[in-house]
């Protein structure tokens, strides 16, 4: 199954939209669970995980779930936002080409790009879930992050 560019690009720029969406109102909540922020942090460290094994840099070492301040949330949505589109716009027209997958104990094999790029953003879509279900436990309003907003959104800018 093949994947343009153009859809990878308009993925980052929703998951953009959408982190930072998320980041303006975990900031919000007073006395936020610790779960709920390390989850938001876990997301948004996968993102980072990945693109470095895109770039072909090591990830062993890697901390899937770091605790980090909402200003390093903010930094990192910001640093992953650029280091994928400078990916795509390096390696864009190369989304068939395999890299290296590691993922825990599996062994390791070879993804084409385009399904590292899939996983990575539903990866997040997931977490953002997780993080939009304990904001409702906890008794919050959560922020509606669809594709469909996203896009209204846009057109009305």
């Amino acid at each position: 199954m093949s994947a343009s560019p153009k859809f990878f690009n308009e993925s980052v720029r929703h998951n953009e939209w959408a982190n930072t969406r998320w980041l303006a109102r975990l900031r919000e909540i007073p006395d936020l669970s610790k779960r709920t922020k390390d989850i938001f942090a876990h997301l948004l460290a996968g993102e980072q995980c990945w693109v470095r094994r895109l770039r072909g840099q090591d990830t062993s070492n890697f901390d899937p779930w770091p605790s980090l301040t909402w200003t390093e949330c903010g930094m990192l949505i910001e640093r992953n936002t650029e280091a994928y589109r400078t990916f795509l716009r390096k390696r864009g027209d190369d989304l068939n080409r395999d890299v290296l997958h590691v993922e825990g104990t599996e062994t390791d094999r070879e993804m084409p790009v385009r399904d590292v790029l899939r996983h990575v953003f539903m990866h997040s879509h997931y977490h953002r879930g997780q993080v939009a279900m304990s904001v409702q436990a906890q008794g919050f309003e959560p922020v509606n992050t669809d594709f469909t907003t996203f896009v209204q959104q846009q057109e009305e800018e």
